[in-house]
């Protein structure tokens, strides 16, 4: 091979030149694709599940991202990501706006690996372009996780409050009846329920 590349050195470096050459053209003619990421951090800690366990339904860390990224990727989400980036024009015909947007979709890419990262992901020939969607899209999506919590921590401390309430009521209505024991007030016996005998008064023997 080395001697065969000594003796024919001058149609091997023009056969090597042409076809660098037509790579080259092909690489410059091509449209480039730029691909922007951005990965966030997930809080997945939450400071009611304790006082929830058994009480009231909390939802895993993977089904919340399951349920943002509907709503991220959803019609209305990316109409108006489509809207805000340029990408969709303000008065575009319906059937050409559906086009429009189901490329857009497809330009994009929410990888859920762990329940604690989320990777964004965008890709277009423009470079300020993918970072600006995808900086739209990261903050799209941290909005309505934010939402979402806020949904679901408002849920549960109304449960809690609620508990609170009931048992204050309990504690409340038992002590008055303690009270009145001590009294020697009449109870009024409730339906179902043994009335409660009513302390001796003052001055009267017990038999």
């Amino acid at each position: 091979m080395a001697r065969e590349g000594k003796r024919r050195l001058l149609p091997l470096t023009v056969v090597f030149t042409v076809v660098s050459l037509l790579v080259l053209g092909l690489g410059l003619v091509m449209p480039k694709k730029w691909d922007a990421t951005m990965s966030i951090i997930v809080d997945t800690d939450d400071v009611i599940k304790p006082l929830m366990e058994g009480r009231a339904a909390i939802s895993k860390p993977s089904t919340q991202m399951a349920l943002v990224m509907q709503v991220v990727l959803g019609h209305k989400s990316l109409k108006q990501l489509a809207l805000d980036s340029g990408i969709l024009p303000p008065r575009t015909d319906p059937a050409d706006a559906e086009k429009i947007l189901a490329a857009f979709r497809n330009r994009i890419k929410i990888d859920n690996k762990t329940d604690s990262i989320v990777k964004i992901s965008y890709s277009d020939d423009d470079p300020r372009r993918a970072a600006r969607i995808t900086n739209l899209i990261g903050k799209t999506f941290i909005d309505s996780s934010a939402a979402l919590k806020e949904t679901e921590s408002r849920e549960a401390f109304n449960f809690i409050d609620n508990r609170v309430k009931e048992y204050g009521q309990k504690l409340t209505d038992a002590h008055k009846k303690l009270l009145d024991y001590y009294r020697g007030e009449a109870v009024t016996r409730a339906p179902g329920k043994p009335a409660l005998a009513a302390a001796p008064r003052a001055g009267t023997d017990a038999e």
